[in-house]
């Protein structure tokens, strides 16, 4: 699994019709096909953030990210819950924001070759990252706990592997350096940036 910060995947979602948050789609006359600037023109994005909160958790216990059923209120260990279940069921945590030493990390553990097309943007976003919108973050206590122990197993399983721009240029021999020699590999280095 790749984690992303919680406030950069819920900007993500809003900007994208208010991914999974059917109850403000159905107020606003929308859905995930429909186009993401007319469906966002009146949205709120603190109220979509509170309907999405915990997403990351629901989904690793097997519920929809969107389902509001379930909650620190009618889960109260659903942080736990999750964590657990990243912690003895998914065989690998990679981060959105490293991507390339997470693909040099997939590779280093797992085997296989490296293509660049895992280091390329495949999917880019339709807007503009919109840091405006990280002062109206009301916060999400689950999802931030599930992404803090998604960052610890992610960079202890970095330094297990000695991962640098050199270990990754013979991971990945068939891939640039220049993907590598830009890569953040110890949390000290993410600190500073």
């Amino acid at each position: 699994m790749f984690v992303r910060r919680p406030v950069d995947r819920v900007v993500s979602g809003f900007h994208h019709s208010m991914h999974d948050c059917r109850s403000l789609q159905a107020r606003h006359g929308c859905d995930e096909d429909s186009d993401h600037d007319t469906c966002n023109r009146n949205a709120n994005f603190t109220e979509y953030a509170q309907c999405v909160r915990g997403c990351t958790a629901r989904m690793l216990t097997g519920h929809a990210c969107g389902d509001t059923d379930v909650t620190v209120a009618t889960q109260p260990t659903l942080a736990s819950d999750a964590v657990r279940v990243m912690r003895n069921h998914v065989g690998f945590v990679g981060m959105t924001e490293h991507w390339a030493a997470s693909v040099c990390l997939f590779h280093a553990r797992f085997g296989g070759e490296c293509v660049a097309a895992e280091l390329s943007d495949v999917r880019p976003g339709g807007y503009t990252p919109d840091t405006s919108l990280d002062a109206d973050w009301p916060g999400d206590a689950v999802d931030e706990t599930v992404f803090d122990a998604a960052t610890e197993i992610f960079w202890s399983q970095v330094a297990a592997h000695h991962l640098d721009a050199e270990v990754c240029a013979r991971v990945c021999p068939r891939v640039s350096r220049a993907y590598f020699d830009h890569a953040v590999y110890t949390r000290a280095e993410a600190a500073q940036r």
